[in-house]
């Protein structure tokens, strides 16, 4: 329980959340959010901008995780993120059995898919149209996060 500050650097924009979880029954997680445009040189800087938020950092969590991890207060049972934006993205639960290079059967693990790079080592090129071409030729970075 406590106040959090969720910080996403997105595509096309910089989305600040404060989210607040509650002790007890009943709906404990109220969030507030605003959205931010930055810069394109900030947005694929090094990061040192960021540098100056005085916070005491917990945890760093892809967007499709922490998307995942918010349905889950509400919801338990939830299984699956899904970021349809800018670009996309998905996770989802698995159970540690399914691993085989991982050592140990007990419990779940959550996997991140990145999938939207899928398509950058050519696995699309039999599928592309010449529309597909024109939007990927036309995006901020060609040849990169096709799917």
């Amino acid at each position: 329980h406590g106040d959090f500050l969720a910080l996403d650097l997105g595509g096309s924009s910089f989305r600040v959340l404060l989210v607040r979880v509650r002790s007890g029954k009943g709906h404990n997680v109220d969030m507030n959010h605003k959205i931010y445009s930055i810069p394109q040189e900030t947005m694929q800087g090094t990061g040192e901008e960021f540098q100056e938020f005085d916070l005491n950092f917990v945890a760093v969590v892809n967007d499709t995780v922490g998307t995942m991890m918010t349905c889950c207060y509400e919801d338990p049972q939830c299984e699956v993120g899904l970021i349809v934006g800018t670009g996309t993205n998905c996770c989802y639960m698995e159970e540690m059995q399914n691993f085989e290079r991982l050592e140990g059967d007990d419990g779940r693990m959550c996997v991140n898919m990145e999938w939207g790079a899928f398509g950058e080592n050519g696995e699309l090129d039999d599928f592309c149209t010449a529309f597909d071409h024109l939007v990927d030729d036309s995006s901020s970075n060609p040849g990169k996060q096709r799917y």
